[in-house]
Order: structure tokens, then sequence, then C-alpha cells
């Protein structure tokens, strides 16, 4: 890796850290043990599997604090929200630590007999998310994907990679094998773009932007490579001097992330001047929607 990013706390708006961004080759290598990880793991009974998932959510749930407090150093969120989805993540790992051995397929009558079809885990799938609620909803897509047999390879966004690197290690501690989940932060147009095109990865989930969510979509279609896509911007908002929050589509009790790095479409820019000329104003929403949060090329995020 030889590009690194600077991780900001959104609280101080100063660098604490720093994070390799994987290029195309990484990417390639990171499949590859995907790929042998994978097939132990399918290989497994299913109550082994779903053994290791629970071990894989104890193990989460005995470093919540911990998970909470990065994602607050990180991501600028409260720290009560932050415990609530460090837990959520055990939560949906639990839950998903029941389906291994529920995967069953269908006994369908036919003349002079009968057809049986199993499920089959598909190999390496991509998790990519976005920056407003990265341990959330990178496991809704790892915790299904690893519970049906899969190795996951999951791309954080830039600014957020933090908690994504977390959880990949606690997974080898649970004692998932190794390149089974792992976590590659790098740009959405190299590593990003590198997952989706790559011809070992068998499947792609991507929470983002539609316009990026387009171009995953147009990528895996070339491969005719199935997609989970979770698509959709929300409305934009300001905060005011006083904290009020000034019209913008923000409906009440919506709740909003901040991104730690520019003024985008889904987030509340604050400003301590109302007379800022770079405020946004009545009706100026369309000037914050259109910019990818990641980058301005569509794989973004």
């Amino acid at each position: 890796m030889t590009e690194t990013f600077q991780i900001i706390d959104p609280s101080t708006g100063q660098a604490f850290t720093e994070v390799g961004m994987a290029e195309a080759g990484e990417v390639d290598q990171a499949v590859r043990r995907a790929v042998r990880a994978q097939e132990g793991w399918a290989a497994l009974a299913p109550a082994d599997r779903a053994r290791l998932l629970r071990r894989f959510a104890a193990v989460v749930d005995a470093h919540v604090d911990e998970l909470a407090d990065l994602e607050v150093r990180n991501s600028g969120h409260p720290i009560a929200s932050a415990r609530w989805e460090a837990g959520h993540v055990r939560d949906v790992l639990e839950y998903y630590s029941g389906a291994p051995e529920r995967l069953m397929g269908a006994q369908i009558p036919v003349s002079g007999g009968i057809d049986v079809t199993f499920h089959e885990p598909l190999g390496v799938v991509a998790v990519i998310v976005p920056w407003n609620f990265p341990m959330t909803i990178a496991a809704w897509g790892f915790a299904p994907a690893l519970a049906a047999g899969n190795a996951v390879i999951l791309k954080p966004a830039e600014w957020t990679p933090l908690t994504a690197l977390r959880l990949a290690a606690l997974a080898l501690e649970a004692g998932l094998p190794d390149g089974l989940l792992q976590t590659l932060p790098g740009r959405g147009d190299v590593a990003g773009e590198a997952l989706v095109r790559h011809p070992d990865v068998a499947k792609v989930v991507f929470t983002g932007s539609t316009r990026t969510g387009s171009r995953v979509m147009a990528l895996a279609a070339e491969q005719v490579k199935p997609v989970t896509l979770e698509l959709g911007e929300a409305d934009g908002g300001e905060r005011g001097p006083l904290g009020r929050l000034e019209h913008h589509g923000v409906a009440r009790g919506e709740r909003r992330r901040e991104a730690p790095r520019g003024d985008r479409h889904g987030e509340v820019p604050r400003h301590d001047d109302a007379n800022d000329p770079e405020r946004l104003e009545e009706g100026d929403v369309d000037s914050a929607s259109d910019g990818d949060l990641l980058a301005d090329h569509p794989l973004g995020r």
C-alpha cells in the first residue's frame, strides 16, 4: 500500500492516524486469500460454522465499549449511539449464527420421482459500505454471507475504516479462518472498482448513492454477477448559528450523521455565521446532492 489516507477526528478536525489504501494488486491478493479460506469454510459442518459465528458474536460483545469508543473518534457518533451500533453487530451475528443449520433445500415432486435442491455458497462476496453507519451496515452484509458459507472482503469508506479493521481482527480472535473476513481500505475508483470487476468475486453488496450503485450494477452485469444494492440519499439540511435546523427537507425526528469531511447530501453542515456566503440557501438542496461522499468517481463508496 503505497498511498495512505489520514483519518480525522471529527470533534477536533485533526488527523490522529492514517490507513494504507489498497491498490488493484492488493485487491487481487486479498481475493486469492479469500478463495482459499472460503473452500475450507464451506467444507465445515453447518453446526461448526454456527458455533464459530456464535463465538465471533461473543468476542464482539466483549469489545463493545472498545468498538464504540473507536466509532466515536473515527465517525463522530454520540457514545450512546455507538454503543448501540456495536451491540447491534453482536446481535446480527447471533441471529445469523442460527442460519447455517437451517439452509435447507427442497424436494420437488416430478413424474416418476423427486428433484432435490440444495443451497450452496457463492464463494467470495464483496461488501462495500458508506461512512454513516460503518459497523451496522457492514454487519448486515458480512454476517449472512458468512453464515451461508461465503468469504467476505469488506471495503469501508476511506474516512471511516477503523471499526471495520477491528472487526476483521476480532473475527480472527474468535477462530474464524485467516482470510475469511478481510477488511480492505481503499479508494472507490481503485479498490472498489477492482473488487467489483474481479472475476473471483461472486457477488457485490453495496450501500450508497444511486449514481454509484448504478455504476456497480453496470460493472457487475458484465459478468452477470448478482448484486444487493441499498441506494438513495437522504435530505440535506443546515445547522444555523444557534444550532437550529434550517428547512432543507429534514423531517422532524429524522437522524443525521455528518461526514468527517465535506458538505454533501445527507449531512447537516454547520455554520458559525448565518451570513456565511458558503451557506446553503433555501431550495438549494440540489447543490448538495450531486457529489459522492468518497470521491468524484462513481465507485467512490
